[in-house]
């Protein structure tokens, strides 16, 4: 629809046995001016392929555009 951006993000950290893999997924919503939309980072913590821990962290965005051109 032109007006949803949605970005993917992982990195994936050994050490000591102890793998980490953080991932963030950000949607936004264009409107005018105007966006909205979600942060959410997720921490897994694995040892021997075996889930150790998951944490969450799910934040609310938005803003106003200050500078530059409107898209068309």
């Amino acid at each position: 629809d032109n007006k949803t951006l949605k970005f993917e993000r992982q990195k994936i950290v050994e050490k000591s046995g102890i793998k980490t893999i953080y991932k963030e997924i950000v949607s936004f919503i264009l409107d005018g001016n105007n966006f909205k939309g979600t942060d959410n980072f997720i921490v897994e913590k694995y040892k021997n392929n075996k889930l150790l821990e998951k944490n969450y962290a799910n934040y609310i965005i938005s803003g106003v555009r200050i500078s530059g051109k409107s898209p068309n």
